[in-house]
């Protein structure tokens, strides 16, 4: 296999896919969920963090951040996947 095939074989969705956004649809649900639980447990855990484990609330503050955004971005990126195949 030559460059040019490997390279049009990874730009090509997957096979359970038939284009793009169920991808990043599914991947935006993985992200948007492992928020929630995160979020979830920041809510019933804060008390505690708080007391005495400040870094490690940040920590979790930030992946919550980070989790939310990605779905957003993966949300976005099945938006115009399907705008781009128009």
């Amino acid at each position: 296999m030559d460059c040019q095939q490997l390279l049009n074989k990874l730009d090509s969705p997957p096979r359970w896919a038939a284009n793009w956004c169920y991808f990043y649809l599914l991947s935006a649900a993985l992200l948007g969920l492992s928020s929630f639980f995160t979020l979830i447990m920041l809510i019933f855990a804060f008390g505690k963090l708080k007391k005495g484990q400040t870094g490690l609330l940040v920590a979790y503050s930030m992946a919550l951040v980070f989790q939310a955004v990605g779905a957003m971005v993966m949300f976005w990126m099945c938006r115009s996947s399907l705008n781009r195949e128009k």
